[in-house]
């Protein structure tokens, strides 16, 4: 290859600087040795349109110097980049190059271009809307999808992730809707037909937003954090949980109690944080506590209603006084409201909101609060505080009051 300065065209030139580039159409890719040429499918992944020396080369754990700036060379001499030179000691040094066809060149590397994954990512975006269009409104996992879907949006991910994460989202609703039962090795084989083919990252995602146990997914046994003056019975055994600061009983084993015993009338306080949950268990031996994780489970509400079947008595329930708290709210005191008991919210007022750390309202809180606020049978203490969080803006966690 000609290396003549009649070769190249000088586009910048200061007295220590220079941006140069080879004249015409780039050609024939060189060739390659290995490692060049997998350092040169590592560098055109990026789809930006210029790259510096240093961030090129730290990306790569085994760059041999000499043997990247000969690669460096052959791109300028066949008309793929131009370079950004100083003049260091009587020397020309490259620090920065700019890729002159980065499409045709992702092409000839067998890349995808920028606009192959924008169209990619246009037709994955298609196919989610129409498979939440044949989800129905009321569909029990809809908000949880709805709120997993939100952090895909958000997130930085590659498509692919985001494309594997809403196949499990799919995956689920098909088990939830079959009513299947089983271990986690069972849905990685139903999901993905291998039952190892799910990460760990993966199972914490899936779980965090629609709750392994609500799926019927089983990995450790579904337990029931509990504290207060109640004595549980199974035939001839028995358990008191008054001498106890508090105990988690596997839920499985709750479900078959003969008989739960208190002395005078019973209330039951539900509390959605753990710090919460225990310094209020060594405050209030005189109630029942129960510990909430979250969105309650369809198994955490089985265990409630079992207990208000042997041990009937009012409820309190506090959650963070944000959207997502409400919603926990609403699903918590469906017991309750079965079984037609008084129920309240303890310690989720207006005044807490406005005298608490607050943080601002996400855009999925606004959506969550649009819900809520359209629908007609909420309380009116949850319309209330729905309208103070859209008035102020604003949301907060309990942890700082309870």
């Amino acid at each position: 290859m000609s290396t003549d300065s009649d070769d190249f065209e000088i586009i910048q030139k200061g007295r220590a600087c220079r941006h140069r580039t080879r004249r015409g159409a780039p050609g024939p890719l060189p060739q390659l040795r290995p490692r060049q040429q997998a350092w040169l499918i590592s560098w055109a992944s990026s789809h930006q349109a210029s790259r510096s020396r240093e961030s090129l080369y730290k990306a790569q754990a085994n760059i041999d110097l000499e043997e990247a700036d000969a690669l460096v060379d052959q791109l300028l001499h066949t008309g793929w980049i131009s370079l950004r030179e100083t003049l260091q000691r009587g020397v020309w040094l490259w620090q920065s190059l700019q890729w002159l066809d980065l499409p045709t060149l992702q092409s000839h590397l067998n890349l995808p271009t920028a606009q192959a994954l924008a169209s990619e990512l246009t037709d994955w975006q298609a196919s989610v809307r129409a498979w939440l269009q044949a989800l129905t409104t009321d569909h029990p996992l809809r908000t949880a999808v709805l709120e997993a879907l939100a952090d895909l949006e958000s997130s930085r991910a590659p498509l692919r992730r985001k494309r594997e994460r809403v196949g499990l989202l799919r995956s689920a609703c098909v088990w939830f809707d079959e009513g299947r039962t089983g271990h986690r090795r069972d849905f990685a084989l139903m999901a993905r037909h291998d039952t190892k083919s799910i990460t760990d990252t993966e199972w914490e995602w899936l779980d965090r937003y629609l709750g392994l146990s609500d799926l019927g997914i089983q990995s450790f046994v579904p337990m029931l954090w509990i504290a207060g003056p109640l004595l549980l019975k199974w035939g001839d055994q028995s358990l008191n949980l008054s001498l106890l600061s508090h105990q988690a009983i596997p839920i499985h084993q709750l479900l078959t109690t003969s008989s739960m015993h208190h002395d005078g009338p019973l209330t039951y306080w539900l509390i959605e944080n753990r710090v919460s949950f225990e310094r209020q268990v060594q405050r209030h031996r005189d109630k029942v506590l129960v510990w909430m994780p979250g969105r309650p489970t369809q198994a955490w509400l089985k265990a409630i209603d079992h207990l208000l079947d042997q041990a009937p008595g009012n409820g309190l329930i506090s959650a963070d006084i944000d959207p997502s708290g409400l919603e926990i709210v609403m699903t918590a005191s469906q017991p309750w409201t079965h079984r037609q008991l008084n129920w309240q919210m303890q310690d989720m007022t207006e005044d807490l909101l406005r005298g608490a750390a607050r943080w601002p309202l996400s855009a999925h809180d606004q959506q969550l609060l649009d819900g809520l606020l359209g629908n007609n049978n909420i309380p009116v203490e949850i319309r209330a505080l729905a309208h103070s969080m859209r008035d102020t803006g604003s949301k907060a966690e309990q942890e700082g009051w309870l």
